[in-house]
């Protein structure tokens, strides 16, 4: 992480952050009279959790100049999150993506519906993450939903992430395979294309199976994913097995967390990508596991993508703390 001189932003983040429209539990879109709205997206979930730590974090994108774009830049505004590399689009031009959830319990699974075609966010290009607010921040967060959306958000992502190396900047990259978006081959070769850029690659157990083959112990896993991708360090995360880091020749582990009734799984990943930036930016790796795992599963007790907890809540998780009430 560069410290040599100070920067307005702890963190960068830009993607797609869209209007989430969900059902009450139980009744399918089909047959429902009532929608609950609320603003959701990777990089911007992840932004609000890290600012409830009290990390500097801006997040950037393109929105539409209308009601449902400045809904999600007030959103962001509200948990005290940076939005001043938003561009916005003319309301005429742009939209908003939406993508609607259908709740659900086993057998019945959760499915999520996107409608987010030609949105403003598809069409972020080269250049649209300026030379100043790279120089900015310490470090830039981004993921591979976005050049996932279409070839321009592919162009974007690597020029940002080029730039960005090259400025010296401490770049974090989250896989965040979506199957709905893009093939697993096109994902793995446009990605590969990516990981010299990146300094810590955050990916899930299954999506390294499903992009690379990579199976079995989560130590081993992590450790291939660094050969195959030539990372020079990962984090995995291996659901109630917890997650594992590898940074050169240091390993890391910390087991999960037993969960209560879980309220909402979205955003759990982006809550746990928050803990791990939150260790990078202190320079302690093992810290960034045990606060991921935490939030993570303090994220299924809040409805919604974002993770609300305080800094309080989430240190007393990470410690081992547990639920009960309190007076």
């Amino acid at each position: 992480m560069k410290r040599d001189q100070p920067h307005k932003w702890d963190v960068l983040t830009f993607g797609e952050t869209m209007l989430r429209l969900h059902p009450d539990f139980g009744s399918p879109l089909e047959d429902t009279d009532t929608l609950h709205l609320r603003v959701a997206g990777s990089e911007s979930n992840m932004a609000v959790a890290l600012a409830r730590l009290g990390a500097r974090v801006a997040w950037g994108s393109r929105l539409p100049n209308s009601g449902p774009g400045r809904r999600i830049s007030g959103e962001m505004r509200r948990w005290q999150v940076d939005i001043s590399q938003v561009i916005w689009e003319p309301e005429h031009v742009g939209r908003a993506g939406l993508f609607y959830v259908e709740y659900g319990s086993a057998p019945r699974p959760t499915t999520v519906l996107y409608d987010r075609g030609n949105s403003s966010a598809s069409h972020l290009q080269p250049g649209d993450i300026s030379a100043d607010a790279l120089a900015a921040t310490r470090l830039l967060h981004l993921s591979g939903i976005t050049p996932a959306l279409g070839s321009s958000c592919a162009a974007f992502t690597k020029d940002a992430l080029a730039r960005a190396a090259e400025m010296g900047v401490y770049i974090t990259f989250d896989v965040n395979y979506r199957s709905r978006l893009w093939g697993a081959n096109e994902a793995r070769t446009t990605l590969q294309e990516l990981m010299s850029y990146v300094n810590l690659l955050i990916c899930t157990k299954e999506d390294a199976d499903i992009l690379y083959g990579l199976v079995g112990d989560g130590g081993d896993v992590v450790k291939a994913l660094c050969n195959t991708t030539g990372v020079p360090a990962a984090v995995l995360t291996c659901g109630a097995s917890g997650a594992y880091a590898l940074s050169g020749e240091s390993a890391y582990h910390t087991p999960g967390r037993s969960l209560g009734h879980i309220v909402d799984r979205l955003g759990a990943g982006d809550a746990f990508a928050a803990g791990v930036l939150y260790g990078v930016l202190h320079d302690n790796m093992q810290m960034g596991l045990e606060y991921g795992i935490a939030m993570a599963a303090l994220k299924h007790m809040y409805a919604g993508d974002l993770l609300l907890a305080t800094h309080d809540e989430i240190a007393n998780v990470a410690k081992g703390g547990s639920g009960g009430l309190h007076r």
